[in-house]
């Protein structure tokens, strides 16, 4: 999971590479402002699509593939099942973050098949 990668506040971008710079790396990018936003005072919802967006204008194409913005997904729900933003969560809306888990999961073993 996430919590094995130390996350720093830094004042300088950030640095993501990979072989064109747009599908993992853009993944990686809008990740990092997803999880930025998500502690943040200024934001009051989470769009993973508007953060996408905001990767995009550093790096065209950023987050080419569904399995990459399903994967930003799955890790901010992973951050938020794994702290005290939880606890702010209706069961509804867990059963649901258990269903796309179990879809995601398995979405990627077929992945690693092909």
């Amino acid at each position: 999971g996430i919590d094995s990668i130390g996350f720093r506040r830094y004042s300088h971008p950030h640095v993501y590479i990979s072989l064109s710079g747009c599908g993992r790396a853009g993944t990686y990018a809008a990740f990092e402002i997803a999880h930025e936003r998500l502690h943040s005072d200024v934001f009051s919802k989470l769009s993973i699509a508007d953060c996408v967006c905001r990767a995009r204008n550093g790096r065209m194409h950023s987050v080419q593939r569904p399995i990459q913005m399903q994967t930003i997904h799955a890790s901010i729900m992973e951050h938020i099942m794994g702290n005290r933003f939880f606890t702010l969560l209706s069961q509804d809306r867990i059963q649901k973050y258990k269903e796309f888990a179990e879809r995601f999961n398995r979405c990627a073993e077929l992945q690693e098949e092909l």
